[in-house]
């Protein structure tokens, strides 16, 4: 997960950052369609490809993005700023941290089941319902105090 894995993500941000700064706006509805059809294309064999999957994941989030870097203020950009999804945001940096190693135990002591193997929705239920409280306790005890 080093920087020429994500190279497409930073390009991408980047290209919105110079966008912004041109004045373009964009509204939600296409960027929004863009990533959900990029994720739906990156889950089945296509996305076994590293570099089709990295790509592919590189536009899910420069899509996601896209709309509030470039200035909508609608219901996109409503949701991303809701006190939840802020809140989420907070704690992002230890979900990331503590997502896998979450996984793992969930996949073997939760749900009794080889690694990546079973219901998806399942393991992503009862992995999000422990890292999520796990990445809270975390964040309080690890961010700066000022």
């Amino acid at each position: 997960m080093w920087l020429p894995a994500q190279i497409g993500a930073f390009a991408g941000d980047m290209a919105l950052a110079i966008l912004a700064r041109k004045g373009f706006h964009l509204s939600p509805t296409g960027p929004v369609i863009v990533a959900v059809a990029a994720y739906l294309v990156s889950a089945p064999a296509l996305g076994d490809h590293a570099p089709i999957r990295m790509a592919l994941y590189a536009l899910i989030a420069v899509a996601v993005l896209a709309p509030s870097a470039l200035g909508d203020d609608g219901w996109w950009s409503r949701l991303l700023s809701s006190r939840p999804m802020v809140w989420l945001g907070s704690i992002s940096y230890e979900i990331f941290l503590l997502h896998v190693a979450v996984l793992a135990v969930a996949m073997n002591l939760v749900l009794r089941q080889p690694l990546f193997t079973g219901s998806m929705i399942e393991l992503a239920g009862a992995t999000l319902a422990s890292t999520v409280p796990l990445a809270w306790v975390l964040h309080r005890v690890t961010r700066r105090r000022y």
